[in-house]
Parts: C-alpha cells; structure tokens; sequence
C-alpha cells in the first residue's frame, strides 16, 4: 500500500510539474528549487467534495488530473506564482483535512535536452546507422521539397554543420513511418491542416491547458508561432 502511494505521488509530481522553455543560465539559478502557488491534492469523494474543499480553504478550484482518480488541482490566490519558498503551511493545512488522503505544492522545473556531450545526438545515430544520403529533387512531386532544409540540408560549406534529419538516408533502406504512431507535446495543433487532417487521431489527443479534447490554439499576439503546424 505504501509503495503504491508513493509511485502515485511520483507519477503526479512527474505529470503536473511547471516546465520552463529558456536554458538561460541566470534563468536557471532562479528556477532551482523554485515553487508555484498550485497544489495536487487528492481527495476522497469525487469532483464535489473536492470543489467544496477547495472553496472550504480559500483555494481556487483549477481542474481534475485526467487519468488520475480522485486528484485535482487548485490554486492560492495569496501565495507568488513563482517563490524561492515553499509554503509548507498551507501544504499542512490541506493534508490535515479529513478528505484529503495527500497534498503537494508543486514546483517549477527547468526543461533540458537529454543528450549529454558524451551520448550521441538522434542525427548522429541516424548517420551511423544510413549514412549520409544527397538531396534528390525528383523524389518527390512537391513544389516546396527544395526549402524543406530540416529534411535535406542542401548547403555545401564544408565548415556548416548539417541540420537536416537525414530522413532520405532512412527511406532508401525502407523506412517509410508506416503504421507508427506519433505525439505531440505542444501549445497546440492544427489539426484541421490540409497535411495532418486525415492522419489526424481526436481520440487519442487531450487539450490539458483546458481540459477537453480539442487542442486546437488559441490565437494571441502572445501566442503566433508556438503550435504544430501553424
């Protein structure tokens, strides 16, 4: 039972943490153990109970952790959205309710490649493994294939490195994507885009910044070239 409660606590804290975009060094030191003012909670009686425990403790309701039975997230209006110090207090006040089995302030955590100096890089395994292939303008029938530099880079400067993905290296040995599936973690996807429309999965998408199905963006002059495909 009690490994159980803490693989939960370690899948929420995995799944609901805040992720910063910037590799700013000065960004970093300031992210390093830096909290938000949202809490996962878990709550025993359903959506509810867990709004009326919500608004019982001066918190704002936010929403259910799909996927996670009877955890919910919510919000202190007096705590900074971002603070060096954790607000301990209030993690005590929610975990001494009787309703609530669990509470977690959550933390804010800088987002960084996985690739190490020492490990290679996916274009490197992608060389080794097809080697270097040339741009070949009449595999396709696309009038744009010639400005896609991300799947054929066509520079010729020995000092530059290649950028592209290598992908023609893989479809001459047959490698063509078939029957795989990909996802996006993103702001948003146009799924309604002439090039995804019909390989587009609704059942197997999820909008967690408003909890529906449909992540389709929301267009802001904050918020213009942040979706797939926009």
């Amino acid at each position: 039972m009690m490994w159980t409660t803490i693989c939960q606590l370690c899948q929420i804290w995995l799944l609901i943490c805040v992720a910063a975009t910037s590799t700013d060094d000065s960004l970093e030191k300031d992210l390093h153990e830096s909290y938000s003012n949202e809490w996962a909670v878990r709550i025993r009686g359903g959506l509810t109970v867990a709004k009326q425990v919500a608004d019982e403790l001066g918190y704002t309701f936010l929403m259910p952790l799909k996927e996670i039975e009877d955890t919910y997230t919510m919000s202190k209006r007096e705590v900074p959205s971002r603070s060096k110090r954790n607000a301990n207090h209030h993690t005590r006040t929610l975990s001494d309710h009787p309703m609530v089995e669990f509470a977690d302030q959550q933390q804010i955590k800088l987002r960084v490649k996985r690739v190490s100096n020492e490990e290679e890089s996916p274009l490197t395994i992608m060389e080794r493994l097809f080697g270097r292939t040339t741009c070949d303008d009449k595999q396709f029938i696309d009038p744009l294939w010639k400005y896609q530099w991300y799947m054929c880079d066509r520079r010729t400067q020995e000092n530059l490195p290649i950028i592209d993905l290598n992908v023609a290296g893989a479809w001459k040995y047959g490698v063509t994507g078939k029957d795989v599936v990909v996802s996006f973690l993103d702001d948003g996807i146009e799924h309604n885009h002439t090039d995804l429309a019909q390989n587009y999965d609704p059942f197997a998408s999820w909008d967690v910044n408003d909890n529906d199905a449909d992540p389709f963006p929301r267009y802001d002059p904050t918020n213009l070239n942040k979706c797939v495909l926009q």
